[in-house]
């Protein structure tokens, strides 16, 4: 996108550490004001200087406790917001099938119950610090003051087909598949 950082000037960064340093910036455009996507990961916190390291969401889950992933996920939406971003890859629902696969860590568990409940809670303590557009109020673009997470890794990621970690989805999906 225009505004963006040029590419390999933005893999170098990266791989220099860059990643875990600062906001991951794109889709801005100064010049009309547009701030763009400020990303950060965060499966166990956002992932910046300063910011708080929590459990992972395997051990958060293991306490049931709706409430605490609330808290989690509002504590992380003000880190988030005070350290520049407004996006971070913090809310994983997957539902694990194999405990070997490499980010079991990073969802709750093996229930959907569980996931739905624990994620949409962690989800509604996040957006406490989001903006909404509305027709009777325009923000402009300078002034978004929002933090939303990415909901990713829900469905059918426990592994690719194939691989050396024998995973459920292989038996879940029809042999015409």
């Amino acid at each position: 996108m225009h505004g963006d950082p040029p590419f390999w000037s933005g893999m170098l960064d990266m791989a220099a550490d860059g990643y875990h340093r600062h906001v991951q910036v794109a889709g801005a455009v100064p010049r009309l004001g547009i701030p763009g996507i400020r990303f950060s990961d965060g499966p166990r916190g956002v992932v910046l200087p300063g910011a708080t390291t929590f459990p992972v969401a395997m051990a958060r889950g293991a306490s049931w406790d709706v409430e605490l992933q609330e808290r989690v996920g509002d504590a992380m939406g003000r880190e988030l917001r005070a350290l520049g971003g407004n996006h971070f890859g913090g809310l994983c629902i997957n539902v694990v099938r194999h405990p070997a696969w490499g980010r079991a860590q990073e969802s709750y568990g093996e229930d959907s119950f569980h996931l739905g409940a624990l994620g949409a809670a962690f989800l509604s303590g996040v957006q406490r610090h989001r903006s909404y557009l509305g027709s009777d109020r325009i923000i402009p673009p300078d002034s978004f003051n929002g933090a939303f997470p990415c909901v990713h890794r829900f469905l059918l990621q426990d592994s690719p087909p194939g691989s050396a970690n024998p995973s459920a989805v292989g038996m879940m999906l029809p042999a015409n598949f």
